[in-house]
Parts: structure tokens; sequence; C-alpha cells
């Protein structure tokens, strides 16, 4: 079907020979492609009315893009029971149609194909990229994903697959970095492993320098730091510089503090006669301790009582709480 504004559709027919799985436009001519029975075809136009049918035995077409100058169909095809990867460069000219067929093993067919600033990319059991529709490689970083669509656009090509999984891609043009990610405020016990995580954009390699209290870290050039063994000492901001061959930024600073996290439930067990018991470990202080009856949506928290701890650990008792069908707590430390 065929519509000039997506509202109003005009049936197109054309042979029924199995199930068209995509569809492009370029160079003044519409591509729409398909399989049935291990054997592809695809039909032509030029006003998306009127329809010319193409065949090519032992292949199913999914998707096809333009660019260049020409289409490219991807797919797949079973020789002798092994699947292999089918890339077609379809040229459209006024003397007919040009297709150029070109092959790989693989364990899943294409599904998709994206083209921008002169590269191709098809995805399915892997990614593909190609510059001219014939020669294509693997993306190795990706092995084992499975990509179901593939789009581009802001310079970028975008995949999804399964199990939701999402990947980018560098930058096609030169670009300094861009903080993706901050990293967030870090709460730890003395002598226990902090760690901060920052995410950057831009075109690779990208090198990193985490700074702390007491300045630049030795060998803190990771996109994740690492602290062991935190002391007083290293309580304080961190930030990171990303930087490339284009520029640099300079993330957000993130606070390490020393002492639980506010918010942070510590431990709770069932004690003598079944009332409910808390034991609170970790910073001496004062605790707010809430009650929900239930942790389903729209559940609320409702402050409960609190308590001054001065020895840890702290055993603190629900007296009210026997014969309870269900009690939720949560202890914050207060300020």
């Amino acid at each position: 079907m065929t519509s000039s504004d997506g509202l109003t559709w005009t049936n197109a027919p054309v042979k029924e020979k199995g199930q068209l799985y995509g569809v492009s436009y370029g160079g003044g001519t519409w591509l729409a492609v398909g399989g049935r029975h291990g054997v592809s075809f695809w039909f032509t136009s030029q006003d998306g009315l009127r329809w010319e049918e193409n065949s090519y035995r032992d292949q199913m077409l999914f998707s096809a893009a333009w660019g260049n100058g020409y289409f490219v169909a991807v797919g797949g095809e079973y020789v002798d029971s092994a699947l292999r990867v089918v890339f077609q460069r379809i040229e459209v000219t006024s003397t007919g149609v040009e297709v150029r067929s070109t092959h790989q093993t693989a364990y899943e067919p294409l599904k998709s194909v994206a083209f921008g600033r002169g590269h191709f990319v098809a995805v399915g059991g892997g990614v593909y990229t190609s510059s001219d529709g014939e020669a294509w490689a693997t993306i190795d970083s990706v092995p084992s994903f499975k990509g179901n669509g593939v789009a581009f656009g802001a310079e970028t090509f975008v995949t999804v697959g399964n199990w939701g999984g999402i990947l980018q891609s560098d930058p096609l043009v030169n670009a300094a970095p861009a903080i993706a990610q901050e990293p967030i405020d870090c709460h730890v016990v003395s002598g226990a492993t902090a760690s901060f995580a920052v995410a950057a954009s831009g075109s690779s390699p990208i090198r990193y320098q985490w700074r702390g209290p007491s300045g630049a870290i030795d060998g803190a050039t990771n996109a994740v730091l690492v602290l062991r063994n935190v002391r007083d000492i290293d309580v304080g901001e961190y930030r990171v510089t990303a930087s490339n061959a284009y520029g640099s930024a300079i993330s957000l600073p993130a606070l390490l503090n020393l002492g639980p996290a506010p918010g942070e439930i510590v431990r709770l067990s069932v004690g003598v006669n079944f009332y409910p018991e808390l034991i609170l470990s970790g910073s001496v202080g004062r605790y707010r301790i809430d009650l929900a009856e239930s942790l389903a949506f729209g559940s609320e928290w409702r402050p409960l009582t609190t308590i001054s701890v001065s020895d840890i650990p702290y055993l603190w008792t629900d007296v009210e709480g026997h014969g309870s069908a269900s009690r939720f707590y949560r202890a914050i430390l207060q300020p």
C-alpha cells in the first residue's frame, strides 16, 4: 500500500509470492524485498503503485537501504544445510536491474541494514560494515550481539536487538569527548572498596585521568576508578577528565564519604517470641526507622520511631510487630 500523507492509503497489488519484509527509497525508485521457500524476490517502482518483479534463487531478503547511488539488501540463505548471510548490491538503471551478491558463513541471518556517511551497516547475528556494499567486515567487539534493527542519525549508528540490547557506534565525524554518564556519590565504611564510573562519547581512542582530594591519581586512566582499603584521607571529591585528539571534557565531581549511605537497610531478623528485630551496624548516630505494610507500587513508608545508636552492633526490637502478616523496615541515618 502507498500513501502521500500516512493517513490515506492506496493498495498497490503485486503477484502473490510470499512475505515482503523491507522497503527503501532512493534515486527515484522504490525497492521492496522479501522471500518465500528459499527464493528471494524484490519489486521496484517509480511511483509506489506500479511494481516490477525480480527474483533470485536460494535466498531470503529482510531489509534494504539506499546509499552511494545503489541499494543494498540483506538476508540469509542455506547451502548444504549451512547458513550464510547474504549481501546484495542492487543497481536500478534505465536498462534493468544489476545484482552483485556476496556471502559469509554465519549463525543468524541479517535482519536490517542502514546507510550513513558513506557506510552501510547490517545487523543480525553480528554487526557488519561496508563502504561499497560488496566487501564487508565484521565488528569483532560485538561478536554475540543479535541485532533486529539499525538506523543512522546524528552522525552515529544505533542498533537494537534481543533482550533489550542497544548498541551505538562511534561518531563518524571527528568529535571531542562529551560526558554521557556522570560519576555518582559513593558511601562506604572504613577499610572497604569504593568505585566511581563514567561514560564518555566521542572519537576513539578516549583517554581518562581521575583526580581526587590530593590531585591526579597515578594509574587511574580507565573509565572506572577503584579505591581499595578506603580511609579518612580518601574522603572528598573525585572527577575525571576524558580526552582525545580533538578535545577534552571534565565530569562533575562525585563525593566519597565514609559510613553507611543514608537510607541503607543493614540487617533484619526475627527474635524471640517472633518480634521483628533490626540489627544495625556501621556508624553510630541517630537513625529513623520507617515502616511499610507492602512493597507494591504506591505503598507508602511512614516513620515509626527514631533511635540513638551509641554502640555497634545495635539491636532494636519492634514490640508492635508481633503477629503482623508482613512488615517492611528501613533504617535511615539522620544528619
